[in-house]
């Protein structure tokens, strides 16, 4: 049996919120690599933005992040949830 997506979900915004604790900025880069190694699915998100330039934001609750290069995305705090 498949995990739930509310589970994935959850697991998804614990792992964001541990970083943003670490890092201590409303915004900042991570590796793909650690969040892959962190269990962090990419695939699943609450919600979907297109900005100005027509770079895709996902967002996760009170996060949203970009794919900032190959190897890189950028995460953002938000003040309330997407």
């Amino acid at each position: 049996m498949s995990e739930p997506i509310d589970s994935i979900l959850h697991r998804n915004w614990v792992i964001l919120t541990e970083l943003y604790e670490e890092i201590g900025k409303k915004k900042f880069f991570v590796s793909r690599a650690k969040l892959n190694k962190s269990g962090f699915h990419t695939r699943y998100f609450t919600s979907y933005e297109l900005n100005s330039k027509g770079k895709a934001y996902r967002y996760i609750y009170d996060f949203g992040w970009m794919e900032f290069s190959d190897k890189e995305l950028m995460v953002i705090k938000l003040a309330k949830p997407k």
